[in-house]
Formats: C-alpha cells, structure tokens, sequence
C-alpha cells in the first residue's frame, strides 16, 4: 500500500521557495490552518488542489504522491510512455 506523505513533500518545497505557509494559503486560497494541517500529516489537501500545488512548485501531482521520487521532466515523460505501452498491450 502507497503510503502518502504530500504534508512533508508540500513543507520541503515550500521551504526551497522560501515561501510561508501563509504564502501557500492565499495562492491557493485555502486557510494557513489548512496548509499547517497538511504539513503536519493531519489532513490531506482536497484533489481538486493538486494540479494546481503542483504547479506553482513546478512539480508533477505524481512528484507530489511520491509515486515518483524524481522530478525530472524527462524521466516522468520516459515512464509515462512505458505506461502507456503497457496499458495498450494489455488491452
């Protein structure tokens, strides 16, 4: 089972931006309560939020699972590709 940890990938991120938790809150119009609870692993930020956490940090929403550990472009486009002809292969 994937155990998810988006609370420290949001917090590391944020800090690389040297952005606040307030910062975060108002881009993405949610309560700094709200992001503090994410960080901490006390709550997950609704789906809806993801593509857009992960574009303001440059990541992929995958980065942002931590199904992928690596956030270089070229490598998640390789993986996508071989997932693709995986799933048509076995379709």
């Amino acid at each position: 089972m994937l155990k998810i940890r988006i609370g420290s990938v949001v917090r590391n991120l944020r800090n690389e931006k040297n952005m606040t938790q307030e910062d975060l809150a108002t881009i993405l119009c949610v309560s700094m309560q709200s992001v503090s609870r994410w960080e901490n692993g006390l709550n997950y930020p609704d789906i809806s939020l993801l593509p857009k956490i992960a574009q303001v940090f440059g990541v992929s929403v995958d980065y942002l699972l931590g199904i992928v550990k690596d956030n270089d472009e070229e490598k998640c486009k390789k993986m996508c590709t071989e997932l693709e002809k995986i799933i048509i292969k076995y379709r």
